[in-house]
């Protein structure tokens, strides 16, 4: 988390303006709840989707958007835990940073493909799953290589349809809303928010039931 941001953070809660994490966590005390899924999990549940349905022995790549969002660390570092206890035969590169941006996206799968001839899979962490999807497209490969990303949005619906994305490990957005909105009355209500459950459950989907 950028240094401003902890700032910021941190006078809101010395005003007794409580702060709730959407999405991805803040590690910081002045945050008072996470609403949101748990990252790690997703990331593992790729690695065991990876370690079952790609071809084995190829090589892995992996896409984060950025290391300061906790959510996506979490998602990669789940990912490479499974991988490394279940799949070691797997070869996994080194991570690609693109910045959660689609045409920086599109340059890193292009890289990759070029660097990678026998890549059998790729993990994709955060959004911009459409500049990844049309690097795929372009390429002839994208049928050959196991793509797992995360979000349920028009791009991946779109690259599920052709083939190019094999599973999508979506948020629950309308899950996520309500659980902040319901720690956020409590918390302007003065009642405890011990025992409130704010993590929501991811939803896997696959070409079958999208």
């Amino acid at each position: 988390m950028h240094p401003k941001v902890h700032r910021a953070l941190e006078d809101l809660a010395a005003s007794g303006t409580p702060v709730f994490a959407l999405l991805s966590p803040l590690n910081t005390a002045a945050c008072s709840g996470f609403a949101g899924s748990d990252g790690r999990q997703a990331g593992r549940t790729a690695g065991w989707a990876m370690s079952r349905f790609a071809p084995s022995g190829g090589e892995m790549g992996i896409l984060i958007g950025s290391h300061r969002y906790i959510g996506q660390e979490d998602r990669e570092a789940g990912f490479r835990s499974y991988m490394r206890e279940y799949a070691p035969q797997m070869r996994l590169r080194d991570s690609l940073v693109y910045l959660d941006d689609p045409a920086v996206a599109y340059e890193a799968v292009q890289e990759l493909l070029r660097a990678a001839p026998d890549l059998a899979g790729l993990y994709h962490c955060g959004g911009g799953v459409e500049g990844a999807v049309r690097a795929l497209r372009e390429s002839g490969r994208g049928r050959q290589i196991l793509y797992i990303c995360h979000e349920d949005t028009p791009y991946s619906k779109e690259g599920m349809m052709e083939g190019i994305v094999d599973l999508v490990l979506a948020t629950p957005v309308a899950e996520v809303a309500a659980a902040a909105v319901q720690a956020m009355e409590r918390s302007l209500l003065g009642q405890p928010l011990d025992g409130l459950d704010l993590s929501c459950r991811f939803h896997v989907i696959t070409p079958e039931n999208s």
